[in-house]
């Protein structure tokens, strides 16, 4: 597979991912028809600068493969900020909860205190005495939840830049734990399948055998071009019958 093909193929890859990607969060659907011209574009580039070969064949489906997926993952990623800024009612009750909780918590000093306030304010999973919290719960308590009540309680931090953060806070805890990636395989229906499956034969039956090799088979199909002057021949590409001169009529 020449070079200019595989960065050709890699260039549409490209692209089909972006637009796949752009063209969800904008209109908030999912074309199946896309994933399989991403198949078809990744696959056209590379056999248009020489592509052909199952080698290159194999390249421009894993490319397409990664295309389509990515395009995905990248969609839901573009959707997640709005989708989760969609439940104004529920945010706006947690943070009267935890303002309500940094009003409490101003007072409080000692350790003791802190490991009661956990517990009772729901700060720690299983707990029901504050003997039971941990030194390293404590701690992460006041590496993470600590500075957020005081900002509250001091009136620094308001609803929306609160729930921006946690909007922020989010997202990152999906992409680090791969939960975008998991959302992504965890929804894939048939109809996802199908079109990414033809996306996939379409990128490899073009870099298998390339533009030359669909001008042949379609000159197969078709059969030859009749010559200069010469009668068309019918459909299928046979040859017309041998044409005899008329015999005079014996009288």
């Amino acid at each position: 597979m020449p070079i200019t093909a595989y960065m050709a193929a890699l260039a549409g890859a490209a692209a089909g991912g972006l637009a796949w990607a752009l063209l969800s969060w904008a209109t908030g659907y999912e074309i199946g028809y896309v994933a399989w011209g991403i198949g078809g574009l990744v696959g056209f580039a590379a056999a248009r600068f020489g592509a052909n070969g199952k080698y290159s064949g194999a390249v421009c489906a894993l490319l397409s493969l990664l295309a389509i997926f990515g395009g995905k993952v990248a969609a839901v990623r573009l959707a997640l900020p709005g989708e989760l800024a969609k439940q104004p009612f529920v945010a706006r009750l947690l943070f009267e909860e935890i303002r309500g909780d940094a009003e409490a918590f101003a007072d409080l000093g000692s350790e003791e205190e802190h490991a009661a306030f956990m517990v009772e304010h729901r700060y720690v999973k299983g707990k029901s005495d504050p003997s039971e919290v941990t030194p390293e719960e404590l701690m992460a308590f006041r590496e993470i939840a600590v500075p957020e009540l005081r900002e509250i309680a001091a009136g620094t931090l308001g609803y929306e830049e609160w729930r921006d953060r946690r909007i922020d806070k989010g997202i990152e805890g999906l992409s680090d734990e791969g939960g975008i990636t998991g959302l992504v395989v965890k929804n894939l229906g048939p109809i996802d399948l199908l079109f990414a499956f033809l996306g996939l034969v379409t990128a490899w039956r073009l870099g298998n055998i390339g533009l030359q090799g669909q001008a042949a088979a379609a000159t197969v199909r078709t059969g030859p071009p009749p010559a200069p002057g010469g009668p068309t021949p019918p459909s299928g590409g046979a040859a017309p019958p041998p044409l005899t001169p008329d015999r005079p009529t014996l009288v």
